[in-house]
């Protein structure tokens, strides 16, 4: 998932106790646990572990997390997306290292669309997660086999152009720095 909003995790309050946050660092998982029956936090966040408190977790617009609640819930979203009038850029500063992360905008498309308008640097890695293991997509004009130049992992076949929903967390995994713009 992602948030597009800014600010602490936007469903404390709704979610089942034991539902777990991991959050992406760069280098590993930070991992945070809801839980409002152990009562020593008054926000109810604590460690992966349970043993100690954590602060409330952020959740900065365009990064995105994977979230395990122990119940089905329900979370409307509220408020107002905040985004640029014209252009709002997504800095994926680490190349090299994975991203997790997903679109600034509340919109929903091919990549490619002037939209999300998503053209990383060649050789580019873009994992989304089906619910059982990742698709996979590489991002590389050079080959010129496709016209949106978006080829399987290993760059073997042309693969779909990959789509990203509204809501949608993705690992990136860039080969040098760069800067996603979106325009609305």
């Amino acid at each position: 998932e992602v948030f597009n909003g800014q600010g602490a995790v936007p469903f404390t309050g709704y979610l089942p106790d034991g539902t777990l946050l991991y959050q992406w660092n760069g280098s590993t998982y930070v991992v945070s646990t809801y839980d409002t029956s152990i009562g020593a936090d008054a926000n109810n966040w604590y460690n992966g572990d349970e043993s100690a408190t954590a602060s409330t977790p952020l959740i900065l617009p365009g990064k995105g997390f994977f979230l395990f609640p122990t119940a089905t819930f329900t979370n409307t979203y509220v408020g107002t997306v905040v985004i640029n009038i014209g252009q709002s850029t997504n800095n994926v500063a680490t190349g090299g290292a994975y991203n997790m992360m997903g679109s600034l905008l509340p919109v929903a498309g091919a990549v490619s669309n002037a939209t999300i308008n998503f053209f990383p640097p060649d050789g580019t890695l873009l994992y989304q997660w089906n619910g059982t293991t990742y698709n996979v997509s590489t991002y590389d004009s050079s080959l010129g086999a496709d016209a949106n130049n978006w080829y399987n992992g290993d760059e073997s076949a042309v693969a779909p152009t990959p789509v990203i929903r509204i809501g949608e967390g993705f690992f990136l995994l860039p080969l040098v720095p760069y800067t996603w713009t979106e325009s609305l």
